[in-house]
């Protein structure tokens, strides 16, 4: 018999909707990619860096709008 898979392709794609790029983030937000960058490099918008790819949590993005504070240091040492 087959092993059963660990995830199921609804659970991946839950995952995967949750994370967004810059671009996503900016659009989503109706600013630049520079402002979203400088959001992440304050440490007013969490991130996290996959190999050089920056992601953002949708919920984190929506934290910040409803003002919640972020407990993010930003990402300086992360090349974008």
């Amino acid at each position: 018999t087959k092993p059963e898979p660990l995830t199921t392709p609804h659970d991946t794609a839950v995952i995967t909707n949750d994370l967004l790029t810059r671009a996503e983030a900016a659009r989503y937000l109706r600013v630049s990619d520079r402002t979203v960058s400088r959001l992440i490099r304050t440490g007013q918008l969490p991130a996290s860096c996959i190999g050089r790819a920056v992601r953002i949590r949708q919920s984190d993005l929506l934290d910040m709008l409803n003002g919640k504070p972020s407990i993010s240091a930003g990402l300086s040492a992360c090349r974008e």
